[in-house]
C-alpha cells in the first residue's frame, strides 16, 4: 500500500480533531438537501472581558416627543351581549367537531340497528358522550366570549372618559403655565400637572392597546371573517345591573340538572354494561390515563376458563360502573361549590356597584355645586377643572364595577351549564322575581348597525362614529 493510502486512511480522524478544537467549516455540495454538518462543541469556557459593574443605559435617540394621539376614523359593528353569547356558541370549533363526529357515529348506530350488527348500545352511548362534550365546550367558549365582550364595553367606556380627563388636564396645564409667568403658580404644580397628563397619555396607550387585543379575540370567538374587514365590534346595549337577591340553593339546583358535564357521567353510569365498557373506560381515561387501562385479556384455554373470564368481565362491570358514580359524586360536589361562589360574587359585586355609584353621585354633586358658583359670578379656580377630574375618575370605577358584575353574572350562568339555555331565551331562573329598584345602568349610545345579525360586510360610513357612553341616570 502506498504512503498515499495510508494518509487517507488518516483524514477522517484529522477532521474530526479539528472540529474538536475549534470549528470545522463544512460547505454542502450544491444540490445536496441533507441538513449541513454544525460547529462541534469545543467544551471550553467562554473567555469574557471582565468589567467593573456599570449604569444600564437606554437609548432614546429614536423616541419622539409625546403629544396629543391622533383620534383616526373607525368601523364600528353593533354587538349585543345576547349576539355574542349565540355566535359564541354556535362557532366554537372544538365543540363543531364533536358534534360532527356524533352524527358521524348517529348514522352508523342507525345502519347498525337496521343491518342487525352488534355494537348499537356502543355506539349509542359514543354518540351520547360526544354530544355532551360539544356542550359542555360551547358552555365554556361562550363564557369566555362574554367576559371579552364586557372587558371591550369596558375599554371603550373608559377611552372616552379618558379623552375628557385629558381635556381637563391640558387646561390646567396652560392655565397653571399662565400663573406661573405671573409668579402666582410654583414651578412643582405645574410638573405635578405635566406628570399626570403624561400617565394619562400612558393609560390611554393601553388602553388602545387592549382594544385591539379584545377586538381581536371577540372577533374570533363569534366567527366574524376579520382577514378582509379592519372594522372593530361596538358592544351595543346598556350594561343593566338586576337585583343580586340570588338564591344559592337554587342555583345549585338548576346547575345539578344542567351541567353537561354531569349529564354525561350519569348517562355513562346508566348504560355500563360489557358492551359499552370501552367507552366507559375512554371516559375514565380523560380523567386519568390510569383509570382508562384495560386489562389484558385472558387466554382461551377452554370453557372453563371461558366461563372465568366472563365472571371477570361482570366484575369489571361493576368496578367501572362503582367508579363512575364516584366520579359522578365528587364532581356534583364540586360544581355545587363552584356555583355557590359564583353566586356569592355576584351578591358581593351587586354591592360594590352601589357604593362605586354612591361614590360618582358625590362627585357629580360637587361638580354641579361649584358650576353653580361659578354662574353666580363666585370664583372657583382650578377647583372646578380638577372636580371634574374627580368626577370622570368617580365614574370609570363605577363603570369598572358595573362590568364586574356583568362577567360574574355570566360565570355564574356558565357555572351552571345554562349558557346555551340563555341563548334560547329559557333558562331557569336560580333567583326570586323581585320589583326592580332604581338601577345602575351604563347606557351605550348604538353606532349604526349594518344589517341583521350575522355581520354581513357592509359599507361602512366614513368618519369617527363612535358615540360617547351616556351619563347614568
Amino acid at each position: 500500500m502506498s504512503l498515499r493510502s495510508h494518509l487517507l486512511r488518516f483524514v477522517p480522524c484529522l477532521v474530526l480533531l479539528a472540529g474538536l478544537a475549534g470549528c470545522v467549516q463544512i460547505t454542502c455540495p450544491p444540490g445536496v438537501q441533507v441538513p449541513c454538518p454544525t460547529c462541534v462543541p469545543s467544551g471550553r469556557c467562554p473567555e469574557l472581558q471582565p468589567v467593573t459593574r456599570g449604569v444600564v443605559e437606554i437609548d432614546l435617540a429614536a423616541v419622539p416627543k409625546p403629544g396629543p394621539k391622533a383620534r383616526l376614523g373607525r368601523c364600528y359593528r353593533a354587538l349585543t351581549a345576547h349576539e355574542c353569547l349565540c355566535l359564541a356558541l354556535e362557532n366554537a370549533p372544538l365543540a363543531n367537531l364533536l358534534a360532527t363526529e356524533a352524527l358521524a357515529r348517529g348514522r352508523e348506530n342507525s345502519l347498525n340497528c337496521l343491518a342487525g350488527l352488534p355494537g348499537r348500545q356502543r355506539s349509542q352511548l359514543s354518540t351520547t358522550v360526544l354530544v355532551y362534550s360539544s356542550e359542555e365546550v360551547r358552555n365554556r367558549s361562550a363564557g369566555v366570549a362574554l367576559e371579552a365582550y364586557f372587558r371591550l364595553a369596558e375599554a371603550e367606556g373608559r377611552d372616552d372618559l379618558l379623552q375628557l380627563s385629558l381635556e381637563e388636564v391640558d387646561s390646567l396645564v396652560t392655565k397653571a403655565q399662565a400663573l406661573l409667568k405671573q409668579g402666582l403658580r410654583s414651578p412643582t404644580d405645574v410638573g405635578a400637572l405635566r406628570r399626570q397628563q403624561s400617565e394619562l397619555r400612558a393609560d390611554e396607550t393601553q388602553i388602545d392597546v387592549a382594544i385591539d387585543q379584545l377586538n381581536g379575540k371577540l372577533k374570533t370567538l363569534v366567527g366574524l371573517p376579520c382577514a378582509n374587514d379592519n372594522s372593530s365590534l361596538w358592544p351595543t346595549g346598556a350594561l343593566r345591573v338586576q337585583p343580586a337577591d340570588v338564591n344559592c340553593e337554587a342555583c345549585v339546583a338548576v346547575a345539578l340538572v344542567s351541567r353537561a358535564d354531569l349529564n354525561l357521567l350519569r348517562a355513562l353510569a346508566g348504560s355500563i354494561n360489557a358492551q359499552t365498557l370501552p367507552v366507559a373506560r375512554q371516559v375514565l381515561g380523560g380523567v386519568n390515563a390510569l383509570l382508562g387501562a384495560r386489562p389484558a385479556s385472558p387466554c382461551k384455554l377452554g370453557s372453563a376458563v371461558q366461563a372465568v373470564a366472563n365472571c371477570l368481565s361482570c366484575e369489571e362491570v361493576e368496578t367501572v360502573r362503582k367508579q363512575v358514580n364516584a366520579l359522578l359524586q365528587e364532581r356534583s360536589r364540586q360544581a355545587a361549590e363552584e356555583v355557590r361562589q359564583a353566586a356569592r360574587v355576584v351578591d358581593g359585586r351587586f354591592r360594590l356597584v352601589a357604593l362605586a355609584r354612591q361614590r360618582d353621585e358625590i362627585a357629580q354633586d360637587k361638580v354641579a355645586d361649584l358650576l353653580n358658583k361659578e354662574k353666580r359670578g363666585l370664583p372657583v379656580g382650578l377647583t372646578l377643572p380638577r372636580a371634574r377630574l374627580d368626577a370622570h375618575k368617580a365614574r370609570g370605577e363605577l363603570l369598572h364595577e358595573v362590568v364586574e358584575y356583568q362577567i360574574a353574572q355570566a360565570q355564574l350562568e356558565q357555572a351552571q351549564g345554562i349558557l346555551a339555555a340563555r341563548c334560547a331565551g329559557k333558562a331557569p331562573a336560580c333567583a326570586p322575581p323581585a320589583a326592580l329598584p332604581r338601577h345602575a345602568v351604563v347606557s351605550q349610545a348604538s353606532a349604526p348597525k349594518a344589517g341583521a345579525p350575522g355581520f354581513p360586510l357592509a359599507p361602512c360610513p366614513a368618519g369617527y362614529n363612535k358615540q360617547r357612553l351616556e351619563k347614568l341616570p
